[in-house]
C-alpha cells in the first residue's frame, strides 16, 4: 500500500504544476490525486480542463506530480484489489 504523500511533497507537486497552470489550489489538487490514483490524469479531468487535452501539458502535470511524490507501479489499489483514494493535506 502506498503510503500517503507528505504535505511537503504535495506543497511540491502543486508548486511544480504552478509553474505552467494557473488555477485555484482545488482544481490542481485533482489533478495531483488523479496522477496519484490513477498513474495519469484521467479522461474526465481532461475533458473538464481543456487545456489539458494537450498532450504535452498533460505529460507536463504528470511529471510534475511523480518528480514531487515518488510513485508505486500498482495505483490505487493495495493488496486486496480494492481502490484507495489518496487526498491532499488538510
Amino acid at each position: 500500500m502506498q503510503a500517503a504523500p507528505t504535505a511537503r511533497q504535495w506543497d511540491q507537486a502543486r508548486l511544480r504544476i504552478k509553474n505552467f497552470i494557473e488555477g485555484p489550489n482545488s482544481d490542481i489538487d485533482r489533478m495531483i490525486t488523479a496522477v496519484l490514483e490513477t498513474g495519469a490524469l484521467t479522461p474526465a479531468l481532461k475533458a473538464e480542463f481543456p487545456p489539458l487535452a494537450s498532450n504535452e501539458l498533460a505529460q507536463r502535470v504528470e511529471a510534475a506530480v511523480r518528480a514531487a511524490i515518488p510513485l508505486r507501479e500498482h495505483h490505487g489499489t493495495s493488496g486486496t484489489g480494492k481502490g484507495s483514494r489518496i487526498e491532499g493535506p488538510s
